[in-house]
Parts: structure tokens; C-alpha cells; sequence
């Protein structure tokens, strides 16, 4: 038996299309809501739809690659369980399973060692550990902002600047700049041991900042829903700003990534059985996450913050439950981020390992 159809290692297709949702609504979210700001509620909308529709297409085309990838499989271990033979084709018989059934996972890194050339594989190699580096990047950059606006008194506007005192009692050497690079370097002195001994992710962990992903993104919801309900809009976005096209498309793209992982989501499934339908109703769903999350703050708030949490961090508050929730917000992307950059950074360790080990042949041969 293939080492992906393992009865105990297998979920429900519901369970299965929950960890695809969850593995496509992430922290990128985080900066849609700034993106809709600034290039306008129309132009955003469109672009979200445009790339929603694209990641969808690439999605059925990687799960179209997994099918064949299982039926190459079958044919190898035919070929050598039987005599060869001269019709030798993966056939599909309406008495048995399908060669195209997915019993077995296949990588996308395997997958283009399958059906691509040398440069090909090299090039899947190349674009992965370049969107994992970009992810670290991310990381990085959200984490210390976020831990610079928790340490640094609270400004929810427009004007601030990076050289203003973090607070009045300070020293001027510690301005909101300074303490942000410090706070750089303490989230890497942090991570990297943490990636150096190789730790991961544990069932109760990945419990974990699911409940306090999905806690985050309702409070944030229902918080500027109320803000605009006992208040009237904050401000009204332009409808299009071609000017903010560029960060858009960005996070946009962003925003629905999740190809790497859909080998080793849709295969421990007990059944895939309309699986293109079943994944179309998640993007659907999804997408209409994105609107209301971000079209509630983009109108509930007059600066949109590029990282959306930081808009709910204030100096006043009106009860605990405001003090409790905002604080809970600010701190979200800091333990949800700092969890996950072990498993990133070990991923791209190895992917340019692997990366260096087809290249280096090659180089040496010149």
C-alpha cells in the first residue's frame, strides 16, 4: 500500500478542506485591509477576484499533477511486478480503482522531477526559496513592528514618524526607529536557535494558533463593525488609486498562496470526490472573508495601519474588555509569526541545500 493511503494517517474531506482554508487565510490578511485604503475599495475588489481566480486555476492544476503523478507511480510498480509489455499505458478500468486515483503524496519538488527538465527543477527550486525568503522577510518585519508598538506609546495616526522619541521620558537615542532595529535583532536571536536545533510545530501548537488566528480575525471584525455602527464611517477610500496598485497586487498574491502545500493536505483525504467543487466553495469563502474584513477597515478607520492590528492598539480604553482585546491584537501576529518561523526557515534551509546540490554538479562540469 502506498505510504500516503494509510487508514490512520487519513481525515474527512471536510477536515481536509478546513486545513486548506486555514492554510490560505494567514497572516497576509493582515495587510489588506491598508492595501484597500490606499488603491481604492473598486480597484481592490477587482484584483482580490482576478487573483483569487488565478490561485483557484493553479490550485486544480496542482491537484490535475498530484492524479498523474499517482498514475506514473502505478505504471512503475506494474512494470516491475509484471513482464514488459508492449501496451504497456496506464489504463483506467471501470472494475477497479483508477491509475489516476491519489493514494500516495507527491511534492511539488517531486512533481517537477517528474514532468520537468533539469532547468526546470532548478527553477522550482529557485522561485520556492525565494518566496520562503520572503516570507522570513515578512516575518520579521511584522513581528518587531509589532513589539515596537507595544513597547513605544501608542500613535493611531497618520503623522508619526520613524525618528519621533519612543516615549517622552526616554533618551532621544531610543527613537521608534531605534527600538524597532532592536527589536529585529532580539526576534532573530530568538528564531534562530530555535530553527538551528530544528523545532517544529506540534499538534497542540498548531491547536493553538488556529483558535487564536480565528479568535483574532472575528474580534477584528466585530470591532470595526461596531466602531462604524456607533460612529458613521471614518472616512470613505476612493473607488481607484492606480498609485496603490503596486502594494495591492502584492498582498493580493500573497493573500491566496498555498500551492506548495496542497499535495500533503488533499492526499490524506478518505475520499476526493468532487474535490475541484468542494475547493472552489473554499476559495468562495475565503474571498468573501477578505471583503468583509477588509472593506470594514478600510472605511472603519481614517489611517489603516500596515499591520491591521496595530489599529485597535489605543491609549484610552473604555473597559477591560477593550484593554484585553486590544492588547490581544497587537500581540496576535507576534506569537502566531514567531511560531512559524522555525518550520519556514528549516523548510528553506533544505530547499537550497537541495537547490545547491543540482546546481553544484552542473558548475563543476563547466
Amino acid at each position: 500500500m502506498p505510504a500516503g493511503n494509510d487508514q490512520s494517517t487519513q481525515y474527512s474531506p471536510t477536515m481536509g478542506l478546513l486545513y486548506i482554508f486555514n492554510l490560505i487565510v494567514g497572516t497576509g490578511a493582515l495587510a489588506l485591509p491598508k492595501a484597500f485604503q490606499t488603491a481604492g475599495y473598486a480597484l481592490s475588489i477587482l484584483v482580490l477576484l482576478i487573483s483569487c481566480s488565478v490561485s483557484y486555476i493553479a490550485a486544480t492544476f496542482v491537484v490535475e499533477s498530484l492524479s498523474v503523478g499517482n498514475a506514473v507511480h502505478v505504471r512503475k510498480r506494474r512494470q516491475e511486478a509484471e513482464p514488459a509489455s508492449e501496451f504497456d499505458d496506464v489504463v483506467i478500468t471501470e472494475s477497479g480503482p483508477s491509475s489516476f486515483e491519489i493514494n500516495e503524496k507527491i511534492e511539488v519538488s517531486q512533481m517537477a522531477l517528474m514532468f520537468l527538465g533539469r532547468g526546470g527543477v532548478i527553477f522550482s527550486y529557485l522561485a520556492l526559496d525565494i518566496y520562503l525568503f520572503g516570507d522570513l522577510a515578512i516575518y520579521s518585519t511584522t513581528v518587531s513592528k509589532s513589539m515596537m508598538n507595544m513597547i513605544c506609546a501608542t500613535v493611531n495616526t497618520s503623522t508619526v514618524l520613524s525618528a519621533d522619541p519612543c516615549r517622552e521620558s526616554w533618551p532621544l537615542i531610543f527613537d521608534r526607529f531605534t527600538v524597532y532595529r532592536l527589536c529585529v535583532i532580539l526576534f532573530v536571536m530568538v528564531c534562530t536557535p530555535m530553527v538551528i536545533i530544528g523545532i517544529t510545530k506540534t499538534k497542540y501548537l498548531q491547536l493553538a494558533t488556529t483558535l487564536s488566528r480565528w479568535s483574532a480575525f472575528t474580534l477584528m471584525i466585530l470591532l470595526a463593525s461596531a466602531q462604524m455602527m456607533a460612529n458613521g464611517a471614518a472616512t470613505i477610500p476612493p473607488a481607484a488609486n492606480i498609485h496603490g496598485f503596486g502594494s495591492l497586487f502584492g498582498v493580493a498574491v500573497y493573500a491566496f498562496m498555498c500551492h506548495h502545500s496542497i499535495p500533503s493536505l488533499v492526499t490524506p483525504m478518505s475520499s476526493k470526490s468532487g474535490v475541484f467543487g468542494k475547493l472552489c466553495c473554499v476559495y468562495l469563502l475565503v474571498l468573501c472573508f477578505y471583503f468583509t474584513l477588509s472593506l470594514t477597515g478600510s472605511f472603519a478607520f481614517a489611517h489603516v495601519q500596515d499591520v491591521y492590528t496595530l489599529n485597535f492598539l489605543h491609549d484610552d480604553y473604555t473597559s477591560v474588555f477593550y484593554f484585553f482585546c486590544d492588547h490581544f491584537l497587537a500581540l496576535f501576529p507576534v506569537f502566531t509569526l514567531t511560531t512559524n518561523y522555525p518550520i519556514v526557515g528549516i523548510t528553506l534551509i533544505n530547499n537550497v541545500r537541495v537547490l545547491w546540490d543540482l546546481v553544484a554538479p552542473a558548475a563543476e562540469s563547466v
